[in-house]
């Protein structure tokens, strides 16, 4: 930048205001509180505290996964996955229950167990009526 060496008063550049005669730094002081810095920018605050942390991801437990998916899937070969899911259900609950939030599905292991039982009802009604049925024709 180069300088001006005539005497001329000094004027903005885009506009034709005469600028007052003091220093570049102390003309963006704020007169308002003599502690602020002579940048223009307010004094820093107090540092920003530390985000809590976010602890230990819960997982989701896999024998309440597979309690949930063989209760669906269960009723094909003959009621066993039902039985599966009754029994992997029950485990998961357990585990979840010992792992002290580590882990979570209770609700998956719950509708496992619940629909695990509701697959061995509606196995036992229909080899009961089958059983009828092949027992009265003649």
């Amino acid at each position: 930048m180069r300088r001006r060496r005539d005497s001329r008063p000094r004027r903005h550049r885009l506009r034709a205001t005469r600028l007052p005669d003091i220093p570049l730094r102390a003309r963006h002081r704020d007169t308002r509180r003599p502690d602020t810095p002579a940048t223009g920018y307010p004094p820093a605050g107090y540092p920003p505290g530390a985000w809590p942390g976010y602890g230990q991801r819960s997982r989701t437990n896999g024998f309440a996964v597979a309690s949930l998916v063989l209760s669906l899937v269960g009723w094909l070969p003959c009621g066993i996955g039902s039985v599966l899911a009754i029994i992997f259900g029950f485990v998961a609950k357990e585990q979840i229950k010992r792992s002290q939030g580590r882990e979570h599905g209770s609700g998956l292991a719950n509708a496992g167990i619940i629909i695990g039982f509701v697959a061995i009802a509606l196995w036992l009604v229909f080899f009961v009526v089958s059983l009828g049925h092949s027992g009265s024709g003649a």
